[in-house]
């Protein structure tokens, strides 16, 4: 093969494999986005299962969800691998490579055939660039290729337990055990005892908001025992020596 074949082909490969990282940068927005969205359905599993503690009833659920974030670790893992620390090998800048002429031009210019030694120098220099860039460019962008694939290939394991563990904590009591966590029901009246601080409440409500209805029946109570107190106080002042 002729110098000028050869370097028009590693020319062509070289090019093809600057534009098949920009494809690989492409494909890595799916599997980013699929991350996510299972991410955020996790997220609301692990939020229910923390509110609810640990019950053997709900063994399959906890198996189903401890293989979906297995899965789920190994697809992020190989998602991290494909997408950083990744450096490609570029030509010389085209000032360096006609630095490089030059000085190629410098030294063989006492010598017979100047221009053909130029040449043939010049030739090889670009040549090894050409083969250097993109054999290194090769292996990254099949490396790249490969932890893609098999990032897909976890993260669609993931789904399939995630699926399973999702289906069980929406029609079984699991979320109806969650629900009873945040209702209060009163089914007695309350007791005033305090004017200044008429309830209060011991414990902790997390995301839940208690609501009361001071109604005129309440109020025309409180006024009541105030009157009262007010005439205890005055009785006794009056009968005071």
């Amino acid at each position: 093969m002729q110098d000028d074949k050869r370097n028009e082909l590693y020319e062509k490969l070289y090019f093809h494999e600057v534009d098949a990282r920009d494809r690989v940068i492409v494909r890595l927005q799916i599997p980013l986005a699929l991350l996510f969205s299972v991410l955020s359905i996790i997220a609301v599993l692990l939020k229910g299962v923390s509110e609810l503690g640990f019950d053997y009833k709900y063994v399959p659920f906890y198996i189903a969800f401890a293989f979906s974030l297995v899965f789920f670790s190994l697809s992020v893992a190989y998602f991290v691998r494909a997408f950083f620390n990744h450096e490609y090998a570029f030509m010389p800048p085209s000032d360096e490579i006609e630095d490089y002429r030059k000085k190629l031009i410098e030294h063989y210019e006492p010598y017979e055939d100047a221009d053909k030694n130029v040449g043939r120098q010049f030739n090889d220099f670009i040549y090894d660039n050409f083969n250097r860039c993109t054999s290194k460019n090769i292996i990254i962008n099949d490396l790249r290729s490969y932890w893609i694939h098999v990032c897909n290939r976890y993260l669609l394991l993931t789904s399939v337990p995630l699926l399973v563990s999702f289906l069980i904590f929406t029609f079984t009591d699991m979320s109806d055990e969650k629900e009873k966590l945040h209702k209060i029901e009163l089914n007695k009246p309350i007791t005033i005892s305090n004017l200044e601080h008429p309830i209060e409440i011991q414990g902790e409500l997390n995301s839940t908001t208690l609501e009361v209805d001071f109604s005129n029946d309440v109020k025309e109570m409180i006024s009541v025992r105030r009157k009262k107190e007010r005439g205890t106080t005055e009785t006794a002042t009056a009968t005071a020596p």
